[in-house]
């Protein structure tokens, strides 16, 4: 914190920058800004010379800024490790820094000298370190103030602080795309943009500034580039000039809302703008041959802002905003102020389904973080959790209104899932830790409270529950009190904003989490203080174990909840109400409890009485009457089904234990889709014929919303592959598959694909997706694939027509594929003999579909390699299951550089999965070379991203103290010592280096490992030891995109990562 005070005694106030006033500040106005004894008030920012062939440009930038102490003889500005400073460059370079046009004595000072330093390899010292580092420092460049300009800092003028730097080869901040013809001639389609490379902000990485989401200031942007390019920055544009010789012109920008320097950002290239035809105010660009695809991708924004305007009664808050498709992006959206950047992988073309959804979703969160982490910015990197988790709730009302409510609970318990996996499975999440909480309070490997030391996984989920956290507010205050308090802190906005003259008051413009609730407090009269405890500064979720009876004689259900908060990790002991609804006979009841110990009795009136009748109209909560059947249930007991929270708005793990007929009937009438999908995922443990045909009955129910019917056809296998008897006749969903898609003449021949836009036939194509894999998955008695369902796949692919259709295939196709794939089953004792010559005839057909998908997908493209993609995985998993023989070289093969990005994430995917298993001798070379991938590669997408899978299925073989010939000890050292220079490396990536520390605290917990050092361990060794399947990982950092979207599992836990879409090749030309 910086230290409070105000400025000089009775000094008047200073006049600067068109009449800005400085002065008169108080301890109050600049509590909330941290590590600074000064405060930016503009910030003029000129790049120039931008070589695509050396990855570099050269940036001079100004400062415009006021002491708010006397008495100040340096100044601490952030820059990164990228951007060299005049005295690093070979002499003649020029440059200068300057004070008031006085050159001063500068130096660089980098925080992360600590982790080059010797010490021992843990992490438990190393996180310690870092951390106190951090916290000390209040920025990498400090320069001595002149003694010429001692006075105007002493009487608090305005100082103006010029600095010249040159951001060479970047690896952090800024990605260079570029590709060179003949004669190195640079060729269509290069580009540069401004990405993230930590979790909050790499803006220093080529800027000097004060890089903290505090730090508001007005801006300037001046980009010169080649006149073919094209310059887009945050800000307004205010016109473009060319040179005199018409070979370069230099763009304008303004912005004069005050902002962040976490906030800029800016992308150059050679982009064609689109201006949207319904908004003038919102232009996209397109890098060269996509422009049909932008024009077509962006076409329903305007309805997206529509959408926000009304819901939060705001104008958007910048005069302008601009969407950049940029290649090899990292992150799908990278949202600054009034300018989005996007990955061209969210980009679909017209005769494509199966992406619009999720596109659109994306979309509309991108506009949602321009108002809350653009316009209003969190005070500190403590609260930036709750911008984020606003704009997804935010993005949640959005999918609730245009795709329906069935959807937006689905995505909720999707969410919900994914939050209480990671803490069952890595620690509690804290959305607000405390400043002075001890670093072991939640015994993390790393400490969450500085964005450096945070683990992008753990921010990647922490948002995520904040997002539920909003939403249980939101329920908790009521949906008008809470838009109040929204509409309150964004009309505070709107109201400072625009008082560029008065900077003391732009910190009105940031909130943190402490304001956040005090304008709740203020605007809705509820004091929270228990809500606060348990959800923001405290972590875990519930784990709830329920039991009931239904007491005849009292007319009672006799309720019991147990909690075990020390049975996993990330539990809490939670207190406080829970919903409880029962159906019953005369109706849907509503019960609220209160919760007080861990285990807990609760006695809830009926309002009905069990009655013996066969058949009777049952009022549902939707308000419907339905005929219900009621032969199979209690003749005594008057309860249909029990829900407890049925609307999410806890954070909570639920076993209810209840009769199975019950669950059938919650399935079969209840219309609340989460309580379907918990009835399917409970019934495929209880396999009988009543069930089989119970599950059946909801595939063929076309009023179900589609994921159900999708999911209930997996379930269907399950519950198939479990009975003891053996299956007549033919399977029941080859049977179905046939009545829906067949022709009538010949039904074993599948119709001409005719895909139509509308709610039925869509969920129809979403359903013809789903049947053909969950027929794959099923198994005769000696754990085969039926061999009917396998020649019915293999017709389906074989006979599939696509000729008049107006809307392309590849995703059906690719399903097709996915199916074939699951019938495969192990090979028994084949051994090391297995080879292509060895397959059986059955085999031999299914290879070469694979094989045949493969070289047609590289030979012409199906959209996005989505096709090529399973098929690389199926491949790989007829290896796995012995058909043939491990071969990495495959793998490496579509793994190399200049491959289409999602079909190299495929390979590396295989890859990781192989050395995670550790079924083959050679797993250390190949260990060797993903990390060698992870830390060189050229992309940043595939840097992360196969971080990110090494953490998910991590190579434990390594980390075992079992050394024999596929693990020795040299190897196992050299790979721990690998690890350990990468987490200590100063340049390494902050995100990057985040990773591998969670990577090493998965192999070796937060100790030395034993086998680098002789004697034993002083302290035990803390190392959690997880084990993902192959299509667990896979559907974990959804390398296929949307390929599974609309068949996702309620179980998989929500995509983090994104795919990549190389702009040269996703053309029309893939769908023909």
């Amino acid at each position: 914190m910086c230290t409070d005070g105000s400025s000089g005694g009775g000094a008047p106030p200073v006049i600067f920058a068109e009449g800005v006033s400085a002065g008169g500040e108080s301890s109050q106005d600049t509590s909330v800004f941290l590590n600074c004894n000064f405060r930016v008030l503009s910030q003029l920012v000129y790049i120039s010379n931008i070589n695509f062939h050396e990855r570099s440009f050269s940036v001079y930038t100004e400062l415009s800024l006021v002491p708010i102490h006397p008495e100040q003889r340096e100044l601490l500005l952030n820059i990164g490790c990228d951007a060299y400073l005049p005295n690093e460059l070979p002499e003649g370079s020029g440059g200068r820094v300057t004070v008031n046009d006085e050159d001063a004595v500068y130096l660089r000072r980098d925080p992360f000298h600590v982790l080059g330093q010797k010490c021992e390899q843990s992490l438990r010292v190393l996180s310690s370190q870092m951390y106190e580092v951090l916290e000390d420092s209040e920025g990498e460049l400090r320069i001595i103030v002149p003694e010429s300009c001692y006075d105007s800092m002493d009487e608090q003028m305005v100082i103006k602080v010029g600095i010249d730097v040159k951001v060479i080869n970047p690896r952090h901040g800024i990605h260079f795309v570029a590709s060179f013809g003949k004669d190195n001639v640079l060729e269509k389609g290069a580009h540069v943009y401004t990405m993230r490379s930590n979790v909050i902000s790499s803006t220093r990485s080529w800027l000097p500034c004060m890089d903290a989401p505090d730090q508001l200031c007005l801006w300037r942007i001046e980009i010169t580039v080649d006149a073919s390019l094209i310059a887009i920055a945050s800000g307004e544009l205010l016109h473009s000039e060319y040179s005199l010789d018409m070979r370069e012109v230099t763009y304008h920008y303004q912005l004069l809302i005050p902002t962040s320097a976490v906030n800029i950002g800016f992308v150059v290239g050679h982009f064609t703008p689109y201006v949207h035809p319904e908004m003038s105010e919102i232009t996209a660009f397109a890098l060269p041959s996509l422009t049909s695809l932008v024009k077509h991708t962006t076409s329903t924004v305007d309805r997206v802002f529509e959408f926000f305007e009304e819901l939060l009664s705001c104008r958007f808050p910048f005069p302008s905003y601009k969407q950049v498709f940029v290649d090899q992006a990292a992150e799908a959206i990278n949202s600054f102020s009034g300018l989005t950047v996007l990955s061209v992988t969210v980009l679909y073309h017209k005769k494509i389904l199966d992406c619009v959804q999720e596109t659109r979703q994306l979309l509309a969160r991108a506009v949602a973080e321009q108002f809350f982490g653009c316009y209003v910015s969190a005070a500190h990197w403590l609260d930036f959790w709750l911008m984020k988790s606003l704009s997804k709730f935010f993005t949640g009302l959005f999918i609730e209104r245009y795709f329906g409510t069935a959807e937006y609970l689905f995505q909720v318990m999707r969410t919900l899932n994914a939050v209480c996996n990671y803490e069952s499975k890595w620690g509690m999440l804290v959305l607000r830790p405390l400043k002075n909480d001890p670093k072991n309070k939640f015994e993390w490997h790393f400490d969450p409270r500085n964005p450096f030391t945070c683990s992008p996984l753990y921010a990647n989920v922490l948002f995520k529950k904040g997002h539920l956290i909003i939403r249980m507010l939101n329920k908790r205050l009521g949906k008008e009190p809470f838009f109040q308090v929204v509409q309150k802190i964004l009309s505070v906005t709107t109201q400072f904003s625009q008082k560029q003259t008065e900077p003391k008051n732009w910190q009105h413009m940031t909130v943190s989490t402490e304001s956040f609730f005090r304008t709740v407090s203020n605007v809705t009269g509820q004091e929270l203080p228990t809500f606060l405890e348990q959800w923001i500064y405290g972590g875990g979720h519930a784990n709830f174990e329920v039991e009931y009876s239904f007491n005849r004689k009292r007319n009672m259900i006799e309720l019991e909840i147990k909690q075990d908060p020390k049975g996993s990790l990330g539990r809490q002991s939670y207190v406080g109400p829970v919903t409880v609804v029962v159906q019953e006979l005369d109706g849907s009841f509503v019960h609220t409890i209160q919760i007080d110990t861990d285990h807990s009795t609760h006695d809830l009136q009926c309002h009905s009485k069990g009655r013996r009748q066969k058949k009777k109209k049952i009022p549902l909560s939707t308000g419907e009457e339905l005929e219900i059947d009621l032969t199979n249930m209690d003749l005594d007991s008057p309860v249909l089904w029990v829900r407890i929270d049925p609307d999410l708005l806890l954070l909570r793990e639920i076993n209810i234990h209840q009769p199975v007929y019950q669950w059938e009937y919650m399935l079969k009438y209840e219309r609340d889709v989460l309580a379907q999908l918990q009835a399917l995922e409970i019934l495929e443990r209880f396999p009988s014929p009543h069930v089989r045909s119970v599950i059946l009955e909801a595939i063929e129910t076309e009023s179900f919303f589609y994921r159900v019917r999708c999911r209930a056809a997996f379930a269907h296998s399950e519950v198939v592959n479990k009975l003891s008897e053996i299956w007549l006749g033919p399977p029941a969903l080859l049977t179905l598959f046939k009545k829906l898609y067949g022709c009538k003449s010949a039904p074993h021949m599948p119709k001409p694909n005719n895909f139509v836009v509308t709610t039925v036939n869509l969920e129809l194509y979403f359903l013809m997706q789903a049947l053909p894999h969950a027929m794959g998955c099923l198994r005769t008695s000696s754990n085969t694939a039926f061999t009917e369902v396998r020649e019915f796949l293999l017709g389906l692919i074989l006979y599939n027509d696509n000729s008049v259709n107006r809307y392309s295939d590849d995703h059906y196709r690719a399903s097709l594929i996915r199916a074939l794939a699951a019938t495969l089953v192990p090979v028994d004792n084949l051994g090391d003999n297995a080879s292509p010559d060895s397959l059986n005839l059955d085999m031999e057909r299914t290879l070469a579909e694979f094989t045949h998908a493969l070289n047609m997908d590289t030979l012409k493209p199906s959209f996005g390699y989505i096709i090529g993609i399973n098929a690389l995985r199926a491949i790989y998993q007829m290896q796995v299951l012995g058909h043939l023989p491990l071969d990495p070289k495959v793998f490496y093969l579509f793994a190399q550089p200049g491959n289409y990005t999602p079909l190299r994430l495929a390979a590396l995917g295989c890859l990781v999965d192989m050395v995670h298993n550790c079924k083959i001798s050679g797993c250390f070379e190949i260990l060797s070379n993903l990390l060698d991938t992870c830390v060189n590669d050229v992309e940043p997408a595939v840097r992360y991203h196969l971080a990110t899978l090494l953490c998910s299925e991590p190579p434990f073989f390594i980390a075992s103290q079992e050394f024999h010939d596929q693990v020795r000890e040299s190897d196992a050292i050299a790979v721990a010592q690998r690890l350990w220079s990468v987490i200590t490396e100063e340049k390494t990536e902050s995100q990057l280096r985040n990773y591998f520390i969670d990577l090493w605290f998965l192999l070796y917990g937060t100790g030395v490992p034993s086998f680098l050092k002789s004697e034993a361990p002083s302290q035990p060794v803390t190392r959690r030891e997880f084990r993902a399947s192959f299509n667990d990982v896979l559907n974990t950092v959804e390398m296929l995109g949307s390929s599974s979207w609309h068949n996702t599992i309620l179980t998989t836990c929500e995509p983090n990562c994104n795919t990549e879409v190389n702009p040269a090749e996703m053309t029309d030309d893939m769908l023909q």
